[in-house]
């Protein structure tokens, strides 16, 4: 089987790289979202982030290890150089699709929960963070750039 030479991707798998460290990033050092809301004479602000023990954190633990095995097949792809044969790059391609897509969905599907929740309890103000945008944003592009590197390789 012919090799082929990363150099035509390079574009496809940087932009996965970013896309997936930046998202994984900002779950990590960000919060996913938050709120706010005043109970009597007393004003509560709450924040979805890594608190200890909770189900929001081994949400956002999941997500963020579907951007890191996003990020690992790329890093592996865009190492490989001109070694590499086809149907490795396509599989390292869709391992990212699948990692950074399963993260995107997750955020919006905590964003649709998030926000059914505000209603319910009658936040006053609420709002999404950096680690969403990261999550949804980041997983989208990533997922995206390995649908069109995945295109494009002949096997």
């Amino acid at each position: 089987m012919a090799k082929v030479g990363t150099s035509q991707f390079q574009g496809y798998l940087i932009g996965q790289v970013i896309g997936a460290a930046v998202g994984a990033l900002l779950l990590v050092v960000d919060d996913f979202a938050g709120f706010y809301y005043r109970s009597g004479y007393v004003d509560v602000w709450g924040y979805i982030t890594l608190y200890p023990i909770s189900l929001a954190t081994i949400l956002i633990l999941l997500g963020i290890g579907g951007l890191l095995q996003a990020l690992y097949a790329a890093i592996q792809s865009l190492q490989a150089k001109d070694e590499a044969s086809p149907t490795f790059l396509k599989e390292n391609a869709r391992k990212t699709m699948l990692g950074a897509g399963f993260t995107a969905a997750l955020a919006g599907v905590g964003a649709i929960i998030f926000i059914i929740s505000a209603i319910i309890n009658d936040y006053g103000d609420w709002w999404f963070g950096a680690g969403f945008y990261g999550a949804f944003i980041g997983g989208l592009l990533a997922a995206l750039f390995g649908k069109m590197m995945y295109d494009q390789i002949e096997s």
